[in-house]
């Protein structure tokens, strides 16, 4: 306390020149020697405290009273007579003084100071000594946030974020943050908000209700909801769901007080701070135009569009350093895809066309276990690792899927369909004990390890262009074909079924070559699950889709008719349109299966059934007779063997379908509406695991489904993926080893976030780094990297 004395006689002096003729001066009688430039700490303390004693001052705070006495006699008929003799005469001169002292100047409660409406104290006490510690602050501040573009790396970037940086305003500048606060009114919009609430609840207290305004039988109801003869309030509801209101955002108060702080930062130097590095790479990240980013940056709310692009630069010569350093001591996997972009340039060009730019986007992946247990992955892979020889080992049980499992795993996504579907089926349900899937192989969630390559000037659709995609990737990451052969090296590579074909055939069409390095030998392409999932897709489109008229009951093209679904059709090119159409055929076809072996009508009546009987015992016998492939000789053959019933043709005896009227049916027809329902629902199971288990991250539950669809396309048009998953089957049971199918299991799936349920497929990775090329480039008659 006594250097806080010290400090106060200090201010006073500086403050208040005037002291040194004031009476106090003249009362001033000294018995201790005065303190030198070389005395210590200690003995000036002493000196002031005997300062202190001899004028007989209870505090130091008597020093102002003193002096405004002496202002007040000597000015009385200046214009601040009035306010000083306000200030001496009020009782509360003393507790405010000592609450500037001894608390924080931005307290709360500065409005209640006497000195609040004082121009006086404010201009010549307050407001100097409050000035020099917020400039004290925000120099320090400065320097906190203080980030040269030439020394920012991935690492500085992945720690800036808005939280940390609230945290360092808070701790560096707490006065400057507490002023802030008071000046955007936080304290009052919080203490406002706490007396709604109160209001809100003694009003629900007094009424005697649980606070449901909206169903209150109030007389000031809008007369659009009055139903005269009918339930008003059911019709209120049922226009609130069909027009329900967005929820309200709430401010971000921290957040608009870290951007005051950091522009009040920003205005003392002419560099950027984290805040505006943050933003301005956000923006550039985002595709935001130049000019907006000019404005903002002119507001001081993010750096210049110039300062973004060096930064830019510089984090990427920073990763090129560190994914160079990775693959020479790490396994990786090498993606590309092509990336196909239309330019709008028909009025700059000669034949008044458009100009397709034909490149290629190329990625690194490396596993994302780092652990200890994953030292295989230091080691790259040989030519003993993978042994194409061996597919000559390959049989029909090779194809076989674990139908155990998918009976599993249809009984767990059929219990998500009905709790998603009624509240009071997943109460009833959530009563037993619910079933979970079975992990085989699960992805450990962590963030991907991925580098995405520069864009290449070549076209991977055509077989010449394609060897020069390897071996500009080669060359970009010092690992050419000559190093493979020298290190008896093997490198995965995938992509969609083109970059797989093309890949092949430029190593088949070298196959006479000599070295390694010309044969192309070293790669191993294999397809990649998203584009995989699309074939999937196309192919139970194709199989259930029946007549083009809808004449086919249970079909897609019935439903589509239905529900005026106009982009469904045998070329929709719009996959998560299909998508969501299918699964929502799957769901209903689900439910309606489920209502069919309970005989109710309804989900009311399912629901009062599963009170009564085991709904687990129901869900197991539909999944089990979905997937046995006896269900459908049954239904054809009676147990002799006799054909159950007769070949479908005109009968004289049998109901014409279209007619409502007629007779009933002497069912001597097979239901095949009903076969064709059960064949849909086994594919969409089959359908609804393999996504699953992408977002899962669990590749051992994909592999039993890419084994199941390998089958069912040996039967359709897509040859190409029937004999590609075919191939990748091959690879998984006989041609890789332990440690190459480990490399195919831990990278097959990535997760970009490091969030659960978030993993996604490889080349659907590089479809995004693909869309974030063509957002980045510029329609322009001038190429575009």
């Amino acid at each position: 306390m006594s250097v806080a004395w010290l400090v106060v006689w200090l201010a006073v002096c500086c403050l208040c020149p005037s002291l040194v003729h004031s009476p106090l001066h003249q009362r001033f009688y000294p018995t201790m020697a005065p303190p030198t430039a070389d005395s210590p700490v200690g003995r000036r303390v002493e000196y002031v405290l005997e300062l202190i004693k001899d004028l007989d001052l209870h505090s130091p705070l008597y020093v102002f009273e003193m002096q405004l006495r002496a202002a007040q006699d000597a000015g009385r008929k200046t214009t601040r007579y009035k306010a000083a003799k306000y200030i001496l005469d009020d009782d509360r001169f003393i507790t405010s003084m000592t609450t500037i002292m001894t608390f924080d100047i931005a307290a709360p409660n500065i409005e209640s100071l006497f000195f609040s409406n004082s121009g006086a104290l404010l201009d010549s006490v307050v407001t100097p000594i409050l000035g020099k510690e917020l400039d004290a602050e925000m120099e320090n501040l400065v320097r906190v946030w203080r980030c040269p573009i030439d020394e920012i790396t991935p690492e500085k970037l992945l720690a800036m974020n808005y939280g940390q940086m609230r945290k360092e305003a808070k701790e560096t500048a707490p006065r400057t943050w507490k002023m802030v606060e008071l000046l955007v009114g936080k304290e009052h919009n919080r203490a406002n908000r706490r007396k709604r609430q109160k209001q809100a609840g003694d009003g629900d207290a007094a009424e005697g209700g649980g606070g449901e305004g909206i169903d209150s039988d109030s007389e000031n109801e809008d007369t659009e909801w009055e139903d005269v003869g009918g339930d008003g309030k059911a019709k209120w509801k049922r226009k609130k769901k069909q027009h329900p209101q967005k929820p309200k955002v709430r401010k971000d108060v921290d957040l608009m007080i870290l951007g005051t702080v950091a522009v009040m930062s920003y205005t003392r130097t002419n560099r950027a701070n984290k805040f505006q590095l943050v933003n301005g790479y956000y923006l550039n990240a985002a595709n935001c135009p130049k000019r907006p980013r000019a404005v903002m940056a002119r507001f001081g709310f993010c750096m210049t569009y110039e300062s973004t692009i060096r930064v830019v630069r510089h984090i990427s010569l920073c990763v090129k350093d560190i994914y160079m350093e990775m693959v020479q001591n790490e396994l990786f996997i090498e993606i590309w895809d092509n990336l196909n972009q239309m330019y709008r340039v028909k009025s700059r060009t000669i034949t008044h066309q458009e100009h397709l730019s034909n490149e290629t986007q190329p990625y690194l992946l490396f596993v994302s276990d780092r652990t200890e247990s994953s030292d295989w992955r230091k080691e790259p892979l040989t030519n003993e690792n993978i042994r194409r020889e061996r597919a000559l080992d390959m049989e029909i049980a090779d194809l076989e899927p674990n139908f155990d499992l998918l009976r599993h795993a249809s009984f767990v996504h059929g219990c998500n369909i009905l709790m998603e579907s009624s509240k009071p089926l997943a109460a009833l349900m959530a009563k037993d004990s619910l079933p979970s899937h079975v992990k085989i192989h699960q992805i450990p969630v962590r963030p991907a390890v991925a580098f995405p390559l520069p864009t290449l000037r070549l076209n991977e659709g055509r077989i010449d262009e394609t060897i020069k995609v390897i071996q500009e990737i080669g060359k970009e990451i010092r690992i050419e074909g000559p190093v493979y052969e020298e290190k008896d090296m093997i490198q995965l590579t995938g992509g969609d079924f083109a970059t797989v074909r093309n890949t092949n055939k430029a190593a088949f069409q070298r196959a006479d070559a000599t070295t390694v390095a010309e044969s192309l030998s070293f790669v191993e392409p294999t397809i990649e699950m998203f584009h995989f999932t699309m074939s999937v897709l196309t192919m139970i489109l194709h199989t259930h889709f029946g007549r083009p008229d809808g004449k086919d009951y249970a079909s897609i093209a019935k439903f589509k008719e239905l529900l005026g679904f106009e982009k469904i059709g045998l070329n929709c090119k719009d996959f998560r349109t299909l998508e969501f159409f299918l699964l929502d055929m799957f769901k209903a076809h689900f439910l309606a299966a489920v209502l069919t072996l309970a005989v109710q009508a309804d989900m009311a009546g399912l629901e009062k059934w599963f009170e009564e009987h085991s709904w687990d015992q129901l869900l197991k016998y539909l999944c089990s007779s979905v997937f046995d492939p006896l269900t459908m000789q049954r239904r054809k053959f009676k147990d002799s063997g006799q054909v159950r019933f007769k070949p479908a043709g005109p009968k004289t005896k049998t109901a014409n379908p279209e007619d409502t009227s007629a007779m009933k049916d002497e069912g001597i027809i097979r239901d095949i509406a009903m076969d064709n329902a059960l064949l849909f629902l086994r594919d969409m199971m089959v359908y609804r695991e393999l996504t699953d288990a992408c977002k899962t991250g669990d590749s051992g539950r994909l592999v039993e489904c890419i084994k199941y669809f390998a089958v069912c396309f040996q039967a359709t048009r897509q040859f190409n993926y029937a004999a590609e998953s075919i191939h990748l089957i091959a690879c998984l049971e006989h041609i890789w080893d332990d440690k190459a199918r480990r490399v195919w299991m831990d990278t097959v799936l990535m997760n970009p976030s490091g969030l659960p349920f978030k993993f996604v497929a490889r080349d659907l990775f590089n479809e995004w780094l693909n869309r974030d090329g063509k957002d980045m480039s510029t329609s322009s008659a001038s190429y575009t990297s």
